[in-house]
């Protein structure tokens, strides 16, 4: 049923597209009730055997007499149409099995406790359409005189009536749960929301529905009214504006290191151009191969200095 539905101004939508906005069980009901309403009576025994799969599961959704007329009003239509046919084309067979259906659904209607004291008027429907399949003279008449007045627009107002009630109680069973109550229930389901997570719609499809729906006017998108203040959420800019990184490098020549006592453990404090830095966290100064040699020099020179009185107090206990 890949058709293309139309909406009012004109609009013409995919199913594909519908199904992005409107729930499944809302798409089938208002399929049927089109059938229905444009009194389609070819797809009629479609609209029979939802309302027989409801009714069976929710028996309480409709009363006994409520189903009973609707799916009597909707069989005897397809009756009817099958014996407005030519009379050498008509298929006796599929007449009587229907016509079988009904006496079941007369007869269980007229044993409800209801009509237990009262005499159930008996329907003569099956006795005319056997009638009708025997005799072409009456079958003119019939469809001529009778079916405008019996079976015309009050019989079809009628059982609009009867199904739009069926329809609309079965849509007050489900309402459409906000997107709060959406995440709750897939929560409970995993591999629901698993597969929910992974349900990209077409984007030929979702740009179709978007557009759509912003030319219907549903939403201004200039009233700050309907949205959050447009201010809201600027901690996440601050937290993304960090100060920036610099490597400093500064060249040997220009440190001076001191030493202080009430310096801090693990700070350096440096004279970088005749200005004091503090460095509370350093790896290494990088000195250049000269300075390196020069202080190899003087660490040498002082490992002699301490070595040399050892020196002497060795040669004085010498024998």
């Amino acid at each position: 049923m890949e058709s293309i539905l139309q909406y009012k101004n004109d609009a013409s939508l995919s199913l594909a597209s519908l199904r992005l906005f409107i729930p499944p069980l809302r798409l089938l009901s208002s399929a049927l009730w089109h059938v229905v309403q444009e009194g389609d009576v070819q797809d009629y025994g479609l609209v029979e055997d939802f309302i027989i799969s409801v009714t069976d599961i929710l028996p309480e959704l409709l009363s006994t007499d409520q189903r009973t007329q609707l799916l009597l009003a909707l069989r005897s239509k397809v009756v009817l149409e099958i014996c407005k046919g030519d009379q050498f084309a008509l298929n006796t067979q599929s007449v009587e099995i229907h016509l079988e259906q009904i006496k079941k659904l007369v007869s269980a209607w007229a044993a409800q406790p209801c009509f237990a004291e009262l005499v159930f008027p008996e329907s003569t429907f099956v006795d005319q359409v056997q009638l009708l399949l025997k005799d072409p003279a009456e079958k003119e008449k019939f469809f001529k005189d009778v079916f405008p007045l019996e079976f015309g627009s009050d019989f079809d107002g009628a059982l609009q009536v009867l199904m739009l009630d069926f329809l609309t109680r079965l849509e007050k069973l489900f309402p459409i749960p906000d997107i709060q109550q959406t995440t709750s229930i897939l929560c409970g389901v995993p591999s629901a929301l698993e597969e929910c997570l992974h349900s990209v719609p077409d984007p030929d499809d979702l740009k179709t529905v978007l557009q759509y729906h912003a030319a219907l006017g549903h939403f201004d998108f200039a009233d700050e009214t309907q949205t959050i203040a447009s201010s809201f959420g600027n901690c996440i800019l601050s937290s993304l504006s960090l100060p920036q990184v610099e490597k400093v490098v500064i060249s040997a020549d220009q440190i001076q290191l001191e030493s202080s006592s009430e310096q801090m453990q693990g700070c350096v404090t440096v004279q970088v151009e005749g200005q004091t830095v503090t460095l509370l966290d350093y790896i290494q100064i990088e000195q250049p191969s000269d300075l390196i040699e020069h202080v190899d020099e003087e660490q040498l020179e002082m490992t002699k200095r301490q070595l040399r009185p050892q020196s002497q107090m060795w040669r004085m206990m010498k024998p």
